[in-house]
């Protein structure tokens, strides 16, 4: 592989990740990461429809309990309903079906907000760490170039030819990338606190 294609794919690695950066701006402290005004009135109805639901949701069970309670002493049919023979037995099959709907439904409006909540809770923890990744693989590549590229100058000083090295090169390129990358990961985590 020619020398030059090895330094155009270097390059155009680092300006792929110095691009992702653009519309990041640089973060110093984790409160860089909180939640916006939007985002904290979404999570403050999401509380509040988790509560409702939690509410609606005791309300359903309880009415479940009364109707079953109630409906003990009559007689059932194969398929779970009560005897519709009797008056309270008609009235029991049409108000259990509803109550078990809002139960299923309480449980699903649970389940929703209490995963829209999660959501919001970690956002800026996501946001931290989604900034972290990109802004270290943009330092390790910077780094990269630099180490890579006095590699290769190192190699036309001795004398040798670069092109006969480029699988050299590209290891050197790859090992120091992922070790620099977690290397600047990790301190950057541990700087902002996240």
């Amino acid at each position: 592989m020619p020398l030059d294609l090895i330094s155009i794919l270097f390059l155009s690695i680092w300006l792929y990740s110095e691009a992702r950066m653009i519309r990041y701006k640089n973060h110093t402290v984790s409160d860089d990461f909180e939640l916006s005004s939007e985002d904290q009135a979404t999570l403050q109805q999401a509380r509040i429809d988790s509560a409702d639901a939690h509410r609606k949701h005791s309300r359903s069970e309880a009415k479940i309990k009364q109707i079953r309670k109630s409906g003990a002493n009559l007689r059932r049919n194969k398929d779970g309903t009560y005897d519709r023979r009797s008056k309270l037995g008609k009235k029991l099959n049409r108000e259990l079906p509803l109550a078990e709907s809002e139960f299923y439904n309480s449980l699903n409006a649970i389940s929703f907000s209490h995963g829209e909540q999660k959501r919001l809770e970690n956002k800026p923890k996501d946001s931290a760490i989604k900034w972290v990744k990109l802004c270290a693989r943009r330092d390790s590549n910077r780094v990269n170039i630099m180490i890579c590229g006095s590699f290769v100058f190192l190699i036309l000083l001795i004398g040798m030819q670069p092109e006969d090295y480029w699988y050299g090169i590209l290891f050197i390129w790859i090992a120091l990338g992922y070790t620099l990358y977690y290397i600047f990961c990790r301190n950057m985590k541990r700087s902002i606190g996240v």
